[in-house]
């Protein structure tokens, strides 16, 4: 059994997927392990072994790796966001012109219900 790592696990709507990378003996190359759970069905799990096309197997890697720095910024863009409206309500004279413009520039009209 080969060490195996997260690189990123995605739910949306009750479907999952995984993709992980699993390491070889020599702890240099790895192959990659991807499953698949759409909702209330069993987990579909294809595996990347050697005689996989390299190229092919790098473009996976790279997706997944680009679908969890996308995540990542997505939480720190929600962190900036609640950083802003803090410090627009208790310490507005606290921010700069661009963190005001960058606030200014994220809000979004609503209705007001009556």
């Amino acid at each position: 059994m080969m060490p195996e790592e997260t690189i990123v696990e995605i739910e949306n709507d009750g479907d999952r997927i995984k993709i992980s990378r699993m390491w070889c003996g020599c702890g240099s190359c790895f192959n990659l392990k991807i499953e698949a759970t759409p909702e209330d069905e069993e987990t579909t799990v294809i595996e990347t072994y050697s005689d996989f096309d390299d190229i092919k197997s790098g473009v996976i890697a790279r997706l997944a790796w680009e679908v969890d720095a996308l995540q990542k910024q997505d939480k720190t863009h929600a962190l900036q966001a609640r950083i802003d409206a803090l410090m627009i309500e208790y310490c507005p004279e606290e921010m700069t012109v661009s963190q005001r413009d960058e606030w200014a520039r994220n809000q979004v009209a609503t209705e007001v219900q009556k």
